[in-house]
Order: C-alpha cells, then structure tokens, then sequence
C-alpha cells in the first residue's frame, strides 16, 4: 500500500492545526468572509489604468529629439500645432527682418519716436502697454532707440515689472479653477508647477532666464502658491534680459545715426550672445528638473483616472 497520506483541502481563512476548527463561513454571511471585505473596497477591483500616448511620450522624452515631432505629418493634424507654427515663422522672419532693414526700419519710426520723445510724459506711453501686453521685445527695443541705455532700460524695468506685477495677482485670485483644469490637462504645465513648488526662489529666478515665456511663468508662480515676496524678488533679479533688448535698441540707433564704433558693435555681440549662452544653460537645467518630476506627475495622473473609474463603479 501506498505510504501516501490524504491531507484534507486548506479552507480559506481555516488553519488546519486548529482543532476543533472553528465554524465554515457561508456565504449567507459575505459580510464576513474576507474576499468580499476585501471587494467592497472598490478601488482594489480597479487597477491603476497604463499611461496614455502623450504620457509615454513625455517619460520618454529626454530633451534630445525634441524636433523629430515637427517631421512628423500627424503632429501637424491639430490645428493649434499649425498656429505655433506660423507664430514661430512670423517671429523668426520678423527678426531677419529687423536686422537686414534696421536702417530702414528706424527711418521708418523716426516720426513715430520723435513724437513720443518730445511729447510731455510721453513715457507713460510704454509702460501702460507694457502693463496691458506684458513683455512685448519689440517694445524693449524701441525705448532703447527713442530714450537710450538708461531712461530707456528704466521705462522697459518699471512697465514689466508693472505688467507682472498685476498678472500676478489677477491669475492668483480669479484664474484658479482655469489653472487647476490646465494642471490636470497638460503635463508640462503640472511639471513646471511642481519644480517651482520644490524649488522656491532659486529655480523661480532660473526659470525667468529660461526661454520660457514670462508671461506663462507668472501664470505658474501665481497659481502653484508662490509668494508675492519671493516672486517679486525673482522679478527684479531677471530684470537684466530686459537689458539685452535695449542696448539692441541703443545699438540699432547709434548705427543708423553714424556713431556705431567698433567697440559698440563688439559689446552688442558680447551682450546677445551671453544672453543665448545665459538662457540655453537655464533652460537646460530647467529640462533636467522637469524629467526628474516628470514620472510622479505621470503616476499621480494615472492614480487620478483610477479613483475617477473607482467613483463610476461605485455609482453603478
């Protein structure tokens, strides 16, 4: 005969060395047995949902082939994808522009800037658009051809920091339901916002030197709880890439007025080309901070579809 011993099926939450054992469980009574404890909360029934394409996109991404996206003929499907680019062109061409024709642009605006020069607080003209339109360049460069280096360059500081200023506390109090929609929409967005959260002064002040706009920065300190203090500071400390556009300015007048030396025209190319080096470094230290916090972001996403599936099986 077999020495083959017959060992009686293990019953669920019933250890076989207890005896007597204790009473079976019945499903007359789920409420006590452990798989149906263990179901009635519904999120275990739920699994956390896989990434979405554009989630997978930006855990991938790491900066390099950035512009492989432009090759591909989907990713111009989008309507607001063709604007970006058809702004980028404008801008890019508008700048050939104004470097090739500087004299014939000045000439051009010569009435124009006499008249604002001559007219009795005729600054005040600057800083109201500066106020209403944030930090337009082609402005900045402008006051540095009708008021020069010094008047110029206070004009350019007074109105931006004016126009965030009042950015600032308008997206603080009235624009929260909008940023909040915004973060849970675009990982960008919720990246950069949760870097600056982490980050406090010092990555507020890189960020203002990155080639991130001004305007979309003020948006995200406003909203991911910055305070005024630290953003003002931060503000005042970047006020130097204003600088840049108005020695160009300066530089563009003294060319088309005859007194561009030597020595201006080197400081010119000293001045935008510390300027890309400047901004190029900010902005890649900014990419690294945002892949760091990227995959959170993306989980934390995740995690939000599945309570949102969890409270649509609950309702059911």
């Amino acid at each position: 005969m077999s020495s083959y011993s017959y060992v009686p099926a293990v019953q669920y939450g019933v250890q076989p060395d207890v005896y007597p054992p204790p009473p079976p469980v019945y499903m007359s009574d789920p409420g006590q047995h452990p798989l149906t404890q263990y179901a009635d909360n519904c999120a275990n029934l739920v699994r956390t949902p896989s990434p979405t394409p554009s989630e997978i996109e930006a855990l991938n991404d790491d900066g390099s082939n950035w512009w492989r996206k432009y090759l591909d003929p989907g990713y111009w499907k989008d309507w607001k994808h063709i604007l970006q680019g058809l702004v980028i062109v404008l801008l890019v061409g508008f700048i050939i522009a104004f470097y090739i024709f500087n004299d014939q642009i000045v000439n051009a605006l010569q009435p124009a800037i006499n008249w604002m020069k001559n007219l009795h607080l005729g600054w005040l003209i600057p800083i109201g658009i500066f106020i209403v339109i944030s930090f337009p360049p082609i402005l900045a460069i402008l006051c540095g051809l009708v008021w020069g280096i010094g008047i110029g360059f206070a004009i350019v500081a007074a109105g931006g920091l004016l126009g965030e200023i009042a950015n600032f506390f308008t997206f603080k109090y009235s624009c929260k339901a909008r940023s909040a929609k915004l973060e849970a929409t675009s990982i960008f967005y919720a990246s950069l916002s949760q870097i600056v959260k982490q980050g406090g002064l010092k990555i507020a002040l890189i960020v203002r030197y990155s080639a991130v706009p001004s305007h979309f920065t003020t948006v995200v300190f406003a909203t991911c709880g910055m305070s005024f203090t630290t953003f003002i500071i931060a503000a005042v400390l970047s006020l130097p890439k204003m600088l840049v556009h108005v020695f160009i300015g300066v530089s563009l007048s003294a060319s088309n007025a005859g007194n561009d030396s030597k020595r201006l025209r080197i400081l010119n190319i000293v001045v935008v080309i510390a300027f890309v080096i400047i901004t190029i470094v900010a902005m890649k230290y900014i990419k690294k901070r945002l892949a760091e916090v990227t995959p959170a972001v993306v989980y934390a996403r995740r995690k939000a579809r599945q309570i949102k599936e969890t409270t649509s099986l609950s309702s059911v």
